[in-house]
């Protein structure tokens, strides 16, 4: 079994370091983007195979010790999570990218207490996020590197702020109350809907967009390589917020044109355009996608926005897709499709995610993607698994 892993992480580094091809004509990379080389994705047969593997080793890891054992630690994992958030809003992991350093070092530059620090510091040492030497300097991981700012390419600090903020732990709290009534506890506890409550702070969306733009970062490779992008000449990303989807996509299909619709206060930081070289090919409109969408494009895509939404909503939403779009051309749905009874630990945590946070938002099985699309104008033509994600294509009829 080790074996198979060994080979398994090596196709997915080898994969992953190859140059991309770049087509004649292509923009050349903007300056301070990768000189010339893109990361190719790994296969995502690669990706679902060491996952798979990873699933296995958990759960025989969980046979090697009494099942009280290994609840308990599962049901303390909420100690490991705000140490991370305590870590990443701190910027540990920058610090250390310049080297070791004690925990005496690092609080001085952060501005907090040594010695709390080295505790939750050594608590994530044990955890594999750090490393921890016999002269109790800390250093970075693997894992803890990718805790680095928004600088960092794989940077995850976003969503690591995000997922254990306060406003998002009161409704963890509560999550027994949409067990009981079916409602989200978000908005049992703060008595508004999420996008309400980031209207009025909008400092806590900012971490909320930054930390889903890291989860979608972690797609985008896959399922811009996944789709026969290379048949299409312009695609209108909706709700793209600051398009990384939309980034990706044209970075690794140069013929295409791009519109990036969203809320004109999501589209402030769309730099990651410019880092891909491909600003050129990209108009920016501002807009509601309740209300109406630029027209006549070859497809639309909607990656993690039915999601958040009630059927009667999505229907609006996928209407308004349709009134923008003529026979024939292409809904890309881009979320994760989870079946009745379908037990992925990560597709599972998606659906209660959005049953924790948002007005019946949960996510959908091929079915009612399929009933969706055909009550609002579109044929389900097929659905592609990438990776953790799903590509539900429909057809407008």
């Amino acid at each position: 079994m080790s074996a198979l892993l060994d080979r398994l992480v090596a196709l997915a580094d080898r994969e992953g370091s190859r140059p991309a091809a770049v087509a004649p004509g292509a923009a050349a990379a903007a300056p301070g983007a990768a000189s010339g080389r893109r990361r190719r994705p790994p296969p995502a047969l690669v990706l679902r195979a060491a996952g798979g593997l990873r699933s296995a080793l958990l759960r025989l890891a969980d046979r090697l010790v009494p099942p009280e054992v290994a609840m308990v630690e599962r049901a303390s994992a909420i100690i490991t999570v705000v140490g991370i958030r305590t870590a990443a809003r701190l910027g540990i992991a920058d610090t250390l990218a310049e080297g070791p350093r004690t925990a005496a070092d690092l609080a001085r530059a952060a501005g907090v207490d040594a010695r709390a620090l080295h505790r939750v510091l050594r608590l994530l040492a044990g955890a594999g996020v750090f490393s921890l030497d016999s002269a109790g300097r800390f250093s970075n991981t693997r894992l803890s590197d990718v805790l680095r700012g928004r600088g960092h390419p794989r940077s995850v600090r976003g969503y690591a702020e995000f997922v254990s903020s306060a406003w998002a732990l009161r409704a963890w709290a509560a999550f027994d109350r949409t067990v009981e009534t079916g409602r989200s506890a978000f908005e049992l506890v703060h008595g508004k809907t999420l996008w309400e409550y980031f209207a009025e702070h909008p400092e806590e969306g900012v971490v909320f967009d930054q930390g889903i733009g890291d989860l979608t970062r972690l797609c985008t490779p896959f399922v811009a390589a996944a789709y026969p992008f290379q048949r299409l000449r312009t695609v209108c990303d909706v709700a793209g917020g600051r398009g990384a989807l939309l980034a990706e996509i044209l970075a690794q299909h140069p013929q295409l044109r791009g519109v990036l619709f969203d809320q004109a206060s999501v589209q402030q930081d769309t730099s990651l355009f410019e880092v891909l070289g491909v600003a050129g090919r990209v108009e920016r409109v501002a807009g509601d996608f309740f209300e109406r969408l630029p027209e006549g494009h070859d497809a639309y895509l909607l990656q993690n926005v039915l999601h958040d939404w009630d059927d009667e909503r999505c229907a609006v939403i996928l209407g308004v897709c349709r009134r923008a779009m003529l026979p024939g051309r292409k809904l890309l749905i881009i979320e994760t499709v989870v079946e009745p009874n379908q037990t992925a630990a990560d597709r599972a945590r998606g659906d209660i995610t959005m049953m924790a946070f948002c007005s019946d938002g949960r996510q959908r099985s091929a079915a009612e993607h399929r009933a969706l699309l055909e009550r609002t104008g579109f044929r389900l033509e097929r659905v592609i698994a990438v990776a953790s994600v799903d590509i539900i294509e429909g057809v407008a009829v």
